[in-house]
This record gives structure tokens, C-alpha cells and sequence, in this order.
């Protein structure tokens, strides 16, 4: 597996059909953090990608819109999420963030955070954005 900086101008159309392709509202191209990374296998199939969000001054740091490529195998996946996750806490680590946040409805996710020392705090939150 490799992993890469996310190009937002090159790379945003084939995360759109990602989330397209599992239902999901896509995130516009500009919410997205110049902070992502995306993860490909050794045939340069591209596997999951997700974006680092900080506060300034604060130790907290958020990973968000983690998603994955439906076409790749589950095992592929898991794999990419492992690798997506350890270099978004490194870059976290590397700027002082001590707590990371992650929010997701995706049963297998929840699981692999929870094994990984994350703590559940909240169920059936909904979350809106809008333009202002």
C-alpha cells in the first residue's frame, strides 16, 4: 500500500463518486482540508482517502469524511483505513494535537475505533452544513 497527499483540484471527482456510490451527501470540494491523504495498493488502485481539521491553538484535532473505494475488497480497505488513520495521527501528533475526533454511522469503523482506544460519547447525531 501507498499513501499520498490529496490533490483536491485533481483527485475530488473520484472521491464524489465514492460517496456517490454509497449513498452519501458529497462533501463540497472546497470543505475539504488541504490536510488529506489518499491510499493506494501496489496496482495504484486508489483505496480510501480522509482529511486532517485543527484548531489553532488548541491540542484537538479532527479526522473527517473518512471514505472508501467500493470497488476494492473489504481487506484492501481495512488495511488502507489502518494506514489513512496512523498518518493522520502522526501529522496530529507532529503539530501538538493530543485528542482526536472522528465521527462516523459506519458499524465496521465504529469497531476499528473502538479497538484502537477510542471512546463512543454520542448515538444518532446528526450533522448539517451550509453555505453561508
Amino acid at each position: 500500500m501507498n499513501i499520498r497527499k490529496f490533490d483536491k483540484t485533481n483527485e475530488y471527482n473520484k472521491v464524489l463518486n465514492w460517496w456517490k456510490a454509497r449513498e452519501m451527501e458529497p462533501v463540497p470540494q472546497d470543505f475539504l482540508s488541504p490536510v488529506g491523504f489518499i491510499v493506494s495498493n501496489d496496482k495504484q488502485s486508489d483505496i480510501a482517502a480522509a482529511w486532517l481539521y485543527f484548531t489553532p491553538g488548541t491540542k484537538f484535532c479532527q479526522i473527517r469524511f473518512p471514505i472508501t473505494n467500493r470497488k476494492s475488497s473489504k481487506e484492501e480497505r481495512k488495511e488502507a483505513l489502518d494506514m489513512l488513520f496512523e498518518s493522520l495521527h502522526d501529522v496530529a501528533k507532529g503539530i501538538g494535537c493530543d485528542y482526536m475526533h472522528v465521527t462516523t454511522n459506519c458499524p465496521p469503523l465504529e469497531l476499528r475505533l473502538e479497538k484502537t482506544g477510542y471512546i463512543k460519547t454520542d448515538e444518532k447525531c446528526n450533522h448539517y452544513w451550509g453555505r453561508l
